[in-house]
């Protein structure tokens, strides 16, 4: 697949010299030409009729795009109530928090990975955790185990993934959710063969991780938090087996 993306796809630098404005419809592209055209005449006549005339065209130009635009995001924000600030992202019509950068003797991306392996307890045999449970499962004696997982069902738990990062793998959810067609059967296998068989892919046990600040000054290792990316196709058997541990959780 990212032999496919490479060569169908590949990335490209692209220098854009204006934000695209969807609501800049081809009328008020008109309007702006004349505005310009009459802007540029006041500039070689310096006449004051031609300044008046340029204004009015101004105004109203003005006034035009303020009307589509508001009828835009009134339309798509509207159709998108569940996704309103994702919607203003994508048109780059949000508020821009100032980006907190990391320090440069802090950056080093080693001791950063050292920290955030340190960090985290890990709770040994005979751990106090293991000890207070230990005498407290009790319930009736019930066989259970995982069913197969359905193309449907894969198919829903993709459209659920919000983030379109990619993981270890290179695959974000985009391009899978595009190849879904023809490849959600060699999901459906590679899936049920970590259930029925109690493995799970070594590459799907790798993250990206990310380290971002905490704080508006950071001083300190321990004023970053990690951010793990995890492999598309890891979330989708992990939301599967959660699904059929709450069903019988709540049966």
């Amino acid at each position: 697949m990212n032999t496919l993306l490479e060569l169908h796809a590949p990335f490209k630098t692209a220098f854009i010299k204006k934000k695209y404005k969807p609501w800049i419809t081809g009328n008020i592209k008109i309007m702006m030409r004349e505005r310009d055209k009459k802007l540029k005449k006041f500039k070689r006549t310096k006449n004051i009729r031609d300044f008046e005339e340029y204004k009015h065209l101004r105004n109203s130009t003005n006034k035009s795009v303020e009307r589509e635009k508001k009828a835009y995001l009134n339309f798509h924000i509207s159709r998108h109530t569940n996704n309103a600030w994702d919607t203003l992202k994508k048109l780059n019509i949000y508020y821009k928090k100032k980006k907190n950068d990391i320090p440069d003797h802090l950056s080093d991306v080693n001791d950063i990975n050292e920290f955030f392996l340190n960090s985290v307890p890990i709770a040994g045999k005979g751990s106090d955790f293991e000890q207070y449970y230990s005498g407290r499962l009790v319930g009736p004696d019930v066989s259970w185990s995982f069913s197969r997982i359905e193309n449907n069902d894969i198919f829903k738990y993709l459209v659920t993934v919000k983030t379109t990062a990619a993981g270890a793998d290179g695959l974000n959810i985009k391009f899978i959710i595009l190849c879904c067609p023809f490849i959600i059967e060699y999901i459906s296998h590679l899936l049920n063969f970590c259930i029925k068989y109690s493995v799970y892919p070594t590459q799907w046990k790798l993250a990206n991780v990310i380290p971002l600040p905490k704080c508006e000054v950071v001083s300190e290792l321990k004023d970053l938090r990690p951010i793990s990316i995890l492999p598309v196709v890891s979330k989708l058997l992990e939301r599967s087996i959660k699904d059929q541990l709450v069903e019988f959780l709540k049966t």
